[in-house]
């Protein structure tokens, strides 16, 4: 099973510990561990572990995650003898703390890697009585708002215990968790975690090796914060009942672990985060080849592999049948069977709180842990078209969840710390404003995801489509501009005509008064000038000139140049388009500085064709504000777009807008 202890040594270290005799403790330690250690300074451990002293541990402790341990360990005693005492454990706080000091436990997380002091923190620990049936440990982090639904869901389950672990908040799901903790709702753990560690694995190491009170608990579930616990109909839909069935299969000896499926429930690309019950946002799933564990936690050492539990070598799994699991076959696939318990997995939801989920991820270290996610595989891991799920919820299930969630929130600390949770949504959502907001990110990804299985923007769009409901969430401005620009950049524009009247067919359904203006694609260039002037806003030609693709009319000037012989503006698209139309929108002041204006387009800075050079000057945009529309019936290819002047003179329009 592992490389340090097997089945026989496993009873003489337990036997060896029934005896309460420190020497011969120490020497089956020294036999079983993989690395060699003092046998004086085994023995003073020992002895420390069988009657702990707390003035020892500073003398003990050779480091600060062995003084932690020792700490575990006296505290673990203190409460045995409380047991022992008064035949229940003394009320528990509701708030803990675990320190990057307990990071280390990572480097010994499986027990092969373990030290004396581990083993006897183990030992002392199942020396601990459950008096307490099953317990949920969960990490979360920014999963503010989904948290609520989490608990009321777990506590219509029928759950004794829930254990929260938390780091790095943005979304100040603390506060909620602070008050859900003093309401006595929870156990919460404030997880201080070193830049580059597992948040999870280090929440599991420290649950099994450090929580004490977690171990008034006979079974524990280990959980991510998007997956939800759901006993099946046989069952009877409730962890008691489940238990029940576990210990019926097995009365001679309980299994270490029961293992159960995902569920993975998503719901067809949705943008927008809904407020109804995740069950009822996303009613279709499918069965999974992989589980989480609920766990005989006295037969736990480690919860490494998240998935499966380290387990005592005498002990052994059962799977989602309730039936025996060898353990060495844990990670052959089997075919998913739900009927006694599922574990429903959301991990995409929408894509608003899929962003949460990836910014989380993407924080500096964490890649290495494959945190570090595109966003295509929101659409690649969705489940389009998929089944109905395995096992439906119980009758009557989603109404006692929404009955839970209002006594929740019936505490006015509570609700108000949901509140500020759910106002920090849109400072989440600005993260993306540099990539052009949320929505140009959803449909980049779409677009990105759709043009690798094949699927055309013009597919997507058809009448339908699934697409098309999805869209239906977004700004049709954002779909209409990531269209074009994959248009542009794939050379989809062999038939410009056919592909220009479907797209601008559905910019008119879905904004008739806007629709033509998302064809401007000015704004995805750069600009530059001939000149700067004293009036000019910018530092520099470029960023002066950018000032006339902004997208909007401003009704004052874009950019500025200095009076001189032929003054230019001009806008650089990043490649060849078929251009229909320009438009220029004359700036009000000094307006007549702009009647010798010539239009001019090229592909590469060398060949010029012009568009526009009037015999006689023209006065446009003076009273009416109107552009001056310059459009070309048979297109032109051109990747560059010049304005100039026929005269010295200053220029300075408005705005430039550039439509295909």
């Amino acid at each position: 099973m592992n490389e340090s202890i097997n089945a026989d040594q496993w009873q003489r270290l337990i036997a060896a510990w029934m005896t309460r005799e420190a020497e011969f403790i120490t020497q089956v330690l020294l036999d079983i561990l993989p690395v060699t250690e003092a046998p004086e300074a085994v023995l003073r451990r020992v002895r420390f572990a069988l009657d702990p002293v707390p003035a020892d541990i500073d003398t003990l402790a050779s480091s600060l995650l062995e003084r932690e341990l020792l700490l575990g360990i006296a505290r673990a005693t203190v409460q045995r003898h409380y047991f022992a005492t008064h035949g229940e454990y003394p009320p528990r706080g509701r708030r803990e703390f675990s320190s990057t000091t307990s990071d280390g436990l990572l480097d010994q997380d499986f027990s092969c890697h373990w030290s004396a002091l581990q083993w006897l923190n183990m030992l002392v620990l199942r020396d601990l009585s459950a008096n307490r049936r099953v317990a949920i440990v969960v990490a979360m982090r920014d999963d503010g708002l989904s948290m609520l639904e989490w608990i009321a869901h777990h506590q219509v389950l029928g759950a004794d215990g829930l254990f929260i672990y938390s780091n790095d908040n943005v979304d100040k799901s603390e506060l909620l968790l602070e008050s859900l903790a003093e309401a006595g709702v929870v156990t919460y753990i404030d997880n201080h975690v070193a830049q580059g560690r597992s948040p999870q694995r280090k929440a599991f190491a420290h649950a099994l090796q450090l929580l004490t009170p977690l171990r008034q608990y006979e079974w524990v579930l280990f959980l991510d914060s998007d997956e939800f616990f759901i006993p099946g109909e046989a069952s009877q839909h409730q962890l008691g009942a489940l238990l029940e069935a576990i210990e019926s299969a097995h009365p001679e000896q309980l299994p270490s672990a029961a293992c159960f499926h995902w569920r993975w429930r998503t719901g067809n690309w949705h943008f927008r985060r809904g407020r109804e019950l995740l069950a009822d946002r996303f009613p279709v799933g499918e069965a999974h080849v992989l589980v989480k564990s609920l766990v005989r936690l006295r037969d736990v050492y480690s919860m490494g592999e998240i998935h499966y539990p380290e387990i005592v070598p005498d002990g052994f799994l059962c799977d989602s049948r309730l039936q025996p699991l060898n353990y060495v076959d844990r990670w052959n696939e089997r075919v998913p069977e739900c009927s006694y318990a599922a574990i429903d997995h959301y991990w995409c939801k929408s894509f608003e709180e899929f962003s949460i989920k990836k910014a989380r991820g993407d924080m500096p270290g964490l890649a290495e842990f494959g945190y570090d996610r595109d966003f295509s595989l929101f659409f690649e891991w969705g489940n389009e078209g998929r089944t109905e799920p395995v096992v439906a919820y119980p009758k009557g299930w989603h109404n006692a969840v929404k009955k839970q969630l209002k006594i929740l929130l019936a505490n006015p600390k509570v609700a108000a710390a949901r509140e500020q949770v759910e106002a920090t949504l849109p400072e989440l959502r600005a993260r993306f404003d540099a990539a052009g907001g949320l929505e140009a990110v959803f449909v980049a990804a779409l677009l990105e995801f759709s043009r690798a299985r094949g699927t055309t923007f013009l597919e997507l769009i058809a009448k339908g489509s699934s697409f098309a409901r999805v869209l239906d969430e977004i700004d049709p401005r954002q779909f209409v501009r990531g269209a074009l620009r994959q248009w542009l950049t794939n050379h989809q524009h062999e038939a410009p005509d056919k592909a220009l009247a479907q797209l601008k067919n559905y910019a008119a359904r879905r904004a008739p008064n806007d629709a033509a203006t998302f064809f401007n694609i000015a704004p995805e260039g750069t600009a530059t000038q001939s000149s700067l002037s004293e009036w000019s806003r910018g530092p520099s030609p470029a960023l002066d000139a950018v000032g006339a693709i902004s997208g909007s009319v401003k009704g004052d000037y874009g950019f500025h140049t200095d009076f001189e012989a032929a003054p230019w503006w001009c806008v650089d698209l990043g490649r060849a388009c078929p251009i229909r139309e320009v438009r220029l929108y004359n700036r009000p002041q000094c307006a007549e500085r702009a009647t010798t204006v010539v239009v001019m387009c090229s592909t590469d800075l060398v060949h010029w064709t012009t568009i526009y050079a009037p015999d006689d000057p023209v006065s446009f945009g003076v009273a009416s504000g109107e552009p001056l529309r310059i459009m070309i019936d048979s297109g032109v290819n051109a990747r560059f777009v010049r304005v100039a002047l026929r005269e010295t003179n200053w220029l300075h329009l408005d705005t430039v807008e550039v439509y295909v």
